[in-house]
């Protein structure tokens, strides 16, 4: 049929769809019975001309195939039932399809710096990154029984549903994150392998905290995470959680169908505190200096760049925003990091979030894990402020652990202990939380906003 998937997160409210309907002008949009009203008000506001399939759990589910549905799609000229459009297949024209250059799902990503951008993945893209991150874990894993909180409309998410498909491994799917039921389908289902970002990990600490005893996942023998680098201390908690488990970390993003950087499943391979591991099969993975483009030696501050057949086809409709971000071949990711003489990769930071302190480079994601192992601090992020003197100065923003109390003094010769001197927060506030993308990512970039503000 040709169709281009585009996932979308079903908790957007009507206003924010409408941005989605006007960029990609779709022409069906399959949707739940329970929110095809907010679907709907979307497609009046938006200026894009579709049709709705409205399909219910009761057309996927086999327990549920005796409850009839959808008694008031029929004669509908502004939506269609899935069954309706199942019994319609034979009006679609089969359409021939070059794996490396067409489209087989759009993403969209932006969460940390603004308008949502359209990642454009070939069917090519997909397949090439499914092999190579099977090359890193999939005999280790196999077909364990596993468990998904995370949406597919997200990269980590909709990656992990293929590679259980290709692994014939069962899926576990949660509508919905909650940590208490997550503790319960594993330790009740037995669930061998999980996948998470560490706002998720952290959420589940939390819970498990309460009653450890009870609450110990020994079932788990795989986890994986990403999305953003796990602080040392939420690492050997996790260990502490769930003792029997191989837990993995990775680096990776939407344009690139996920992580070009994966700790291995290997005897001889010993994970260093912090590090999000090495290339997978067939990626190429370098830092670069992000003024000069000159690639660095090991131990070097600068920009990761990759390059590999998992790198997508372009942003939806802004050429331009592909052409800086693509260059001869190389994704410039403007993520910030360094890798060892191990050839260990380390993430530092987003370009955005290098602070200038007087000519001295400060990256915010060396600062945040100095903080991260403060006994009462919960979370922290870094930003630099504008400053007459400085040009820009660091501050904290910190979130304290419940009913714990500390002063900015007292944090600030913490840092001093541990940090050369102008990397020294020279301002810290104390928020009750931090603003976050949908899957848990602190958002710099608002932090930054309100800080003008202040």
């Amino acid at each position: 049929m040709g169709i281009i998937s585009v996932p979308l997160n079903p908790q957007f409210t009507s206003s924010e769809l409408v941005y989605y309907l006007n960029d990609l002008e779709p022409k069906l949009i399959f949707t739940l019975n329970s929110i095809k009203d907010k679907v709907k008000r979307a497609i009046r506001l938006s200026s894009s001309k579709t049709k709705m399939v409205i399909t219910e759990h009761a057309d996927i589910l086999d327990y549920l195939k005796g409850i009839k549905s959808f008694s008031d799609t029929a004669g509908n000229a502004e939506y269609l039932s899935f069954y309706d459009f199942l019994m319609n297949q034979n009006k679609f024209k089969g359409v021939d399809i070059n794996p490396q250059k067409d489209i087989a799902v759009i993403l969209y990503t932006g969460g940390t710096t603004g308008e949502p951008k359209g990642v454009m993945l070939s069917h090519f893209n997909i397949c090439s990154h499914l092999i190579s991150h099977n090359s890193h874990f999939g005999q280790y894993i196999g077909n364990k029984k596993s468990l998904l909180v995370l949406p597919p409309n997200h990269v980590f998410g909709l990656s992990m549903i293929i590679s259980a498909a290709f692994r014939r491994a069962s899926l576990v799917m949660m509508e919905k994150f909650d940590p208490n039921k997550v503790i319960q389908l594993i330790q009740e289902k037995k669930i061998e392998a999980f996948f998470g970002v560490p706002a998720i990990y952290a959420a589940l600490i939390k819970y498990y905290m309460q009653d450890q005893q009870k609450n110990q996942l020994n079932s788990l023998t795989f986890c994986l995470s990403g999305g953003s680098s796990i602080s040392v201390p939420l690492w050997h908690k996790i260990k502490e959680m769930a003792p029997h488990t191989l837990l993995l970390e990775g680096y990776g993003l939407t344009e690139a169908s996920g992580g070009p950087l994966l700790d291995p499943v290997a005897e001889n391979y010993h994970k260093k505190d912090a590090s999000v591991g090495i290339p997978v099969f067939n990626a190429e993975v370098k830092i670069i200096d992000p003024i000069s483009g000159k690639d660095l030696p090991p131990g070097q501050h600068g920009e990761i760049v990759t390059k590999s057949e998992h790198v997508f086809k372009g942003y939806w409709r802004k050429p331009e925003l592909t052409k800086d971000i693509m260059r001869d071949g190389w994704l410039h990711t403007k993520d910030i990091g360094r890798m060892d003489e191990d050839g260990m990769f380390f993430i530092e930071g987003r370009l955005d979030d290098m602070i200038n302190v007087r000519g001295e480079k400060v990256w915010s994601r060396e600062v945040e894990k100095v903080l991260e192992v403060h006994p009462k601090i919960e979370e922290v992020a870094v930003i630099g402020v504008k400053d007459n003197y400085y040009g820009q100065i660091v501050k904290a923003c910190i979130v304290l652990k419940d009913n714990r109390k500390a002063s900015k003094q007292e944090l600030k010769e913490f840092c001093i202990e541990r940090l050369v001197l102008y990397k020294v927060p020279k301002k810290i506030g104390f928020f009750k939380k931090l603003p976050k993308s949908h899957l848990g990512k602190i958002l710099h970039y608002k932090l930054r906003k309100l800080s003008e503000n202040i």
